[in-house]
């Protein structure tokens, strides 16, 4: 299983898309977030109610949840457990990313994205999100990522490549880590 994970506006659901061109599978994750234009209910997020979230919550239906303060509010999200399998990509938030890595039957590798914090801010902008709102995100964020790089297998940034390349580097990686995890494994499991 892939693990994307990067601050705010870092690029992750542009490079999720990309790896999702090339064959991995996606994981679409739920949460209570109001939707966004152009975004799809089962396709971007499956988005449900405070209320079902918790109901899915309580009843161990997720693997991994994780919130955010918002400037409207508490936002949940949430991986179902049934969705996760070793050829799948996921975008996560360092909460998130901890709970998934102990699941070491699925492989987890993580990718952390990083991106300078102008660039952030143009591409908040340009996103429409409100300047408020913007600085918070980007002032969380950097307290919430000061230790994602102890848990990332690789850290790349996503300047002066284009996606399709940057994609693709992560995808081969992906795929060689991949095999010496199921090699080792193998090897470990004949001896």
């Amino acid at each position: 299983m892939l693990l994307l994970c990067g601050k705010t506006a870092a690029g992750k659901d542009t490079i999720k898309k990309e790896l999702i061109k090339l064959g991995m599978n996606s994981i679409v994750t739920y949460t209570t977030r109001d939707m966004r234009e152009g975004e799809v209910d089962g396709v971007s997020y499956h988005f449900v109610t405070k209320e079902k979230f918790s109901e899915l919550e309580y009843s161990g239906f997720f693997a991994e949840t994780s919130s955010y303060n918002t400037a409207n509010g508490v936002c949940y999200y949430g991986t179902a457990c049934e969705s996760l399998d070793e050829d799948s990509v996921i975008i996560v938030n360092p909460d998130g990313l901890k709970q998934l890595i102990k699941h070491k039957e699925l492989n987890p590798v993580v990718v952390y994205i990083t991106c300078d914090e102008a660039t952030i801010w143009n591409r908040l902008r340009k996103r429409g999100d409100d300047n408020v709102e913007a600085r918070r995100r980007i002032n969380a964020d950097n307290t919430d990522f000061e230790d994602v790089v102890e848990y990332a297998d690789l850290c790349i940034k996503n300047k002066d490549i284009s996606i399709h390349d940057l994609a693709l580097y992560i995808y081969d990686f992906y795929g060689t880590k991949m095999f010496y995890k199921r090699f080792y494994a193998k090897e470990i499991a004949d001896d």
